[in-house]
């Protein structure tokens, strides 16, 4: 199993979870056996790592954070605004293979686009403005 797309971005809505911790959860989440449908299976997961920053997480962040980003998800629907996640078939290689100025691996988690994703892939310029999240001030 992977973690979904809005998994991804509830997960980096608590507070004391970055990039590395979301991809050490998501690298927990593969070898899964059961699937992780929600957010209790979630935190039952979570709680098996050794990371203790992902231990400190409550249920109750993770509900939380989760409700935040369904404003966001639905929010950013309602302008046009799309999501794809690092685990999705259609997130480009070339940014899950991104590294950082040291070469160490730092690839973006998730993306928000507007219009034909299926132009991802070729070469391209974005402009991104705060007017495309009316949510977030």
């Amino acid at each position: 199993m992977t973690l979904s797309k809005e998994q991804i971005l509830t997960l980096s809505l608590v507070k004391g979870i970055g990039p590395k911790k979301i991809l050490a959860i998501g690298e927990t989440a593969k070898t899964a056996i059961a699937e992780i449908s929600n957010y209790d299976k979630l935190h039952d997961l979570m709680q098996h790592m050794k990371e203790k920053a992902i231990l400190r997480v409550s249920l109750s962040d993770l509900n939380n954070a989760y409700q935040q980003a369904r404003t966001l998800i639905e929010t950013s629907s309602e302008h046009g605004i799309g999501l794809i996640g690092y685990y999705d078939e259609e997130f480009p290689s070339s940014l899950r293979n991104t590294v950082n100025e040291e070469g160490k691996s730092a690839p973006p988690l998730f993306l928000w686009y507007r219009g034909n994703l299926d132009l991802i892939n070729k070469p391209g310029l974005a402009v991104l403005t705060s007017s495309l999240f009316p949510a977030i001030k």
